[in-house]
């Protein structure tokens, strides 16, 4: 099998996004990563389910766990009659596609695909996990999720995600240029390293504030109007995670656009990547080295 995320950064390598091992499946904890790389580690389908729920893994991760849940799945089942099995499986199915509310129609049709390769193998013969993480890692491999921080600056008074200090390393600065730079070279990882790279997704480029004046009036807006990432009545279907922390943007210096709206210069990467261009070569950053220890983080 020719694996298509092959010499890929960590975070686009399926393995270390979730995988399945020696009857168990570990995914990656996105709740604590960058800061952390911590694996949460499955011993059962209905564990894969309660971590989707648990949002351990985010962005389109779940869409490789869901399948590594079942192919441990396959593995539980492995001493029960063939027809005992299928029902088995067609059960975790049901139990993993419905394990988070917002990705269950996709998420069903992955657990389909499973059902279909596990049943054909069962028929040749060949163990039925090995097929599911098969058709998993043989897919084509897309970017759904990328961003990079263009100041270090929050704007909206929520705070942000990615800035300066933590555990976080920076391979480019805090700039408009490197923004852009780490939007190209992604991309030509996609399009140029990658066998079966099919594109890139920059997420989210328009999520700017709604105000750079105070907390309280943009807490209103987020409220009234929704446009924060959540408002307060998120509790009602995600009590644990949107319920608890929403509010305004956590992303708004690794927009495409300035906090008034106007388009960074970084935008034009997308046009300048197709038809190129010989740009002056000048310094974009010049930073002070520094040392930050995270105490809750290894060294």
């Amino acid at each position: 099998m020719t694996r298509q995320d092959e010499g890929l950064a960590f975070m686009l390598r399926y393995d270390n996004i979730a995988r399945f091992e020696d009857g168990e499946v570990l995914i990656l904890d996105r709740r604590v990563y960058p800061a952390k790389k911590e694996f949460v580690r499955c011993r059962t389908h209905l564990e894969v389910a309660q971590a989707l729920t648990d949002m351990v893994t985010q962005s389109a991760g779940p869409y490789t766990a869901g399948p590594m849940g079942m192919a441990l799945a396959a593995w539980e089942c492995r001493d029960k009659s063939e027809e005992e099995q299928k029902a088995f499986l067609t059960e975790a199915a049901y139990t993993i596609s419905n394990a988070r509310p917002t990705t269950a129609k996709r998420m069903s049709l992955l657990c389909r695909e499973c059902l279909d390769a596990a049943f054909k193998a069962m028929e040749e013969g060949r163990k039925p996990w090995d097929a599911i993480v098969e058709k998993t890692y043989g897919k084509k491999v897309m970017v759904m999720e990328t961003s990079y921080a263009w100041t270090p600056e929050d704007f909206d008074f929520f705070g942000n995600t990615v800035s300066d200090g933590g555990g976080i390393v920076k391979n480019y600065p805090f700039t408009v240029q490197g923004q852009a730079n780490c939007l190209r070279d992604i991309t030509d990882t996609i399009v140029n390293r990658t066998v079966n790279g099919i594109g890139v997704v920059y997420w989210e480029g328009a999520w700017i504030p709604v105000g750079t004046s105070s907390w309280e009036e943009n807490s209103e807006k987020w409220e009234r109007f929704g446009s924060g990432w959540a408002s307060s009545f998120a509790k009602s279907y995600d009590p644990d995670d949107a319920g608890r922390y929403y509010g305004g943007s956590a992303v708004d210096n690794q927009a495409l656009f300035d906090p008034t709206g106007h388009p960074l210069a970084s935008l034009r990467a997308f046009a300048l990547m197709r038809r190129g261009q010989t740009p002056e070569i000048r310094p974009d950053a010049l930073e002070d080295v520094t040392l930050i220890c995270d105490l809750n983080a290894p060294i």
